[in-house]
């Protein structure tokens, strides 16, 4: 074997090794998300996120800061801003990112505002609102897309 064949089967290898790492840690990553009121006015409500992000793997994860979207009854009633931030996650650690206030526009909801309304007002009777995180990690300088959608009942 010479020393090209050599050089390229171990490039090769690397690149497998390097691959199966990235998809590993990219897989690994687990968000908790917790909402709650923050606020309520005679035209809207303003929700505060809670994202708890984990990394259980052996590798550094860096993460794009979440893109929330809140919907309800299948209705995407409320998102939040972009944020160009990166966040670094340790291996085996976990970050919070805490208050990602979102406003929810009264007038943006239609006809689901009378339900919505009254729900809150009476306090009976939670709702349940579908949150979905957006993001990407940079593992070993590549991006993979992170989605998960979670219930949370204000």
């Amino acid at each position: 074997m010479n020393f090209l064949t050599g050089a390229i089967i171990g490039v090769v290898g690397l690149a497998i090794w390097g691959l199966s790492s990235l998809t590993k840690i990219g897989n690994n990553i687990v968000t908790e998300i917790k909402g709650r009121i923050f606020s309520i006015d005679f035209s809207q409500i303003v929700l505060a996120i809670d994202v708890k992000i984990k990394n259980p793997s052996n590798g550094k994860a860096i993460v794009q800061y979440p893109f929330i979207k809140i919907s309800y009854k299948d209705n995407v009633i409320a998102s939040s801003e972009l944020v160009n931030q990166q966040i670094n996650i340790d291996p085996l650690s976990q970050t919070n990112i805490n208050n990602i206030k979102i406003p929810i526009q009264f007038l943006s909801l239609g006809s689901l505002a009378g339900e919505m309304i009254k729900k809150l007002k009476d306090r009976k009777y939670p709702i349940t609102l579908q949150v979905t995180i957006q993001t990407s990690a940079v593992v070993l300088g590549a991006k993979l897309p992170y989605t998960h959608t979670q219930d949370v009942t204000i």
